[in-house]
């Protein structure tokens, strides 16, 4: 049943991936991400200009992604003084549904990163 869940997640998630038609080439500027965090504020991918910035997709309900999460903590203490020179950040952009299983996975593993979210599942802005 563990295998079927998986398969079905990786053709779904494949399915979504080669139905995008982006134009984001190496060298250019990333699209922008304006999303609320979990108290509401809107967080931009703009904002952190100047950084280098890994935007991680991720939601609380995929199995790889939360197993990802403790491996994202440790590359993000080990560029802790990049961190607080402004030189490097994470920004968590959830394709979660539901709130609360959201902010619970962020509190489980003390994410420290910004993280946003508008809630929409695959039809989020920020995902396409």
């Amino acid at each position: 049943m563990k295998k079927i869940f998986l398969f079905l997640l990786t053709i779904l998630f494949t399915q979504n991936l080669f139905a995008q038609n982006n134009e984001i080439k190496t060298g250019n500027p990333a699209p922008e991400i304006a999303l609320p965090a979990p108290d509401g504020q809107i967080i931009t991918l703009s904002s952190l200009k100047g950084k280098l910035v890994l935007v991680d997709f991720w939601a609380s309900w995929c199995p790889p992604c939360v197993k990802e999460q403790p491996v994202l903590k440790a590359l993000y203490e080990k560029q802790s003084e990049n961190v607080k020179a402004g030189k490097f950040e994470i920004l968590g952009v959830s394709i979660d549904k539901n709130k609360e299983n959201w902010e619970k996975t962020i509190k489980r593993f003390k994410i420290p990163w910004p993280q946003v979210s508008d809630l929409k599942f695959w039809k989020s802005p920020g995902y396409k």
